[in-house]
């Protein structure tokens, strides 16, 4: 009798055991990757991939859900030292709260081409993008692009990835004024991290607006003291460009940024 009712109370207790160990902490619900891209086998992506989508999936939000997954975040992080796990954890709660996760899986899907192992993920390319764009031109391209596709050409061109910076500048000519200037704050943002490659896209591309249009920041509204900020770093990155046939470019750039500064 102690036997059956022990029993009993272990098959009632399964379906609760497996709901709550189905999937690690801090990981993407398969459910939502199986559904939107069965074959990439996104949820073996390393917790560092998913924490780089995941911030600029972040930035895209209202300024209540960011400081939400912050909270979150410190919660989840209390006493680790170090990991991107706790702090992913932290989102994907807010996330599955605020109905985001169908959103943030079809941004990785859209980042991410397959995973063949845990934690051996292959990036979209910027140079696949530029490829169809040559292949069937920028306004078909331009036209079966989703938003979240867009949104991905935005961060990586941001990030200062050259192929992508190369893909955006031949989608720019067929685009409307709203991705015109995500494109142009892309490529503006992009001398941080990649100065030689912004100032060397310029040169080659005389399509695009002047040097002095991109040294300088190209938020429509950029907050006073992180504009400064970033006008600083910028200079200071630009100042360090070497190349001899990039020397008179970099100049007018530094102008630029110094008369942005005053």
């Amino acid at each position: 009798m102690t036997f059956r009712l022990r029993t009993v109370l272990l098959v009632a207790l399964l379906p609760h055991v497996s709901l709550a160990f189905a999937e690690p902490q801090g990981t993407m619900p398969t459910s939502e990757l199986s559904r939107q891209c069965p074959a990439s086998h996104l949820e073996r992506l390393s917790p560092a991939d998913l924490r780089d989508a995941l911030d600029a999936y972040k930035m895209t939000l209202d300024k209540p859900t960011q400081a939400a997954m912050d909270a979150a975040e410190a919660k989840h992080c209390a006493g680790v030292s170090a990991g991107a796990t706790c702090s992913n954890a932290g989102d994907l709660e807010i996330s599955a709260q605020t109905g985001h996760l169908s959103d943030i899986s079809a941004r990785l899907c859209a980042q991410f081409t397959q995973c063949t192992a845990p934690s051996q993920c292959a990036e979209r390319s910027g140079q696949e993008l530029l490829d169809t764009v040559r292949r069937g031109g920028a306004s078909r391209v331009a036209q079966s692009m989703s938003e979240t596709e867009w949104s991905v050409a935005f961060n990586q061109a941001e990030s200062g990835k050259a192929d992508w910076l190369e893909a955006v500048a031949a989608l720019r000519p067929v685009t409307d004024a709203g991705r015109t200037e995500s494109i142009d704050s892309a490529i503006s943002h992009a001398l941080l991290p990649n100065p030689t490659g912004v100032l060397r896209l310029l040169a080659n591309h005389p399509d695009l607006p002047g040097t002095a249009w991109y040294c300088a920041d190209r938020d429509i509204e950029p907050l006073s003291a992180a504009a400064a900020q970033w006008v600083a770093l910028t200079r200071s990155a630009v100042s360090r460009v070497d190349d001899p046939a990039l020397r008179s470019r970099r100049d007018e750039c530094l102008v630029s940024l110094g008369s942005t500064n005053d």
